[in-house]
């Protein structure tokens, strides 16, 4: 399934959308579809009552953004701020998009991407059910319960 996994307690979700950017002359349509997706399955789960989190950069966030606004679901972006942070600027997003407390996430990875490895990462380590789209298919992630 393209829809991302999420904790199941919160009222509204807060689901996390990441990835790579299409490289010069790749074709964007796998990534649109994927996105595309995602989008639509977290609108058939939950109607418009989560909330999408990306970063502001081209290709997948801004997608997944213009998207989800389609079906009336409010997004919360986090930009880089790279005159500010400079090369920081990538990683201390991800930071911020991750201080938003994120349901779950779903990206999009080319599998070269520094900035969307960093958020896999991220979100693997903050116990965040991931889902990840590839080339060559998709990576689940779920967290692993504590034994009461």
């Amino acid at each position: 399934s393209d829809l991302p996994p999420a904790d199941e307690g919160a009222r509204v979700k807060r689901i996390l959308f990441f990835g790579s950017r299409p490289g010069p002359g790749a074709d964007p349509t796998y990534l649109q579809a994927r996105v595309r997706a995602a989008v639509q399955a977290c609108v058939e789960k939950y109607g418009t009552e989560w909330i999408l989190i990306h970063g502001g950069a081209r290709g997948v966030d801004r997608w997944a953004a213009e998207e989800a606004r389609a079906f009336g679901v409010h997004c919360a972006q986090v930009d880089a701020l790279w005159d500010f942070h400079g090369k920081r600027a990538g990683p201390s997003r991800n930071s911020g998009m991750l201080a938003l407390a994120p349901h779950g996430a779903f990206g999009v990875w080319d599998g070269q991407s520094r900035g969307t490895a960093h958020m896999r990462s991220c979100c693997i380590q903050a116990g965040i059910p991931l889902v990840v789209s590839t080339p060559t298919g998709r990576e689940v992630h779920m967290p692993k319960r504590r034994a009461e």
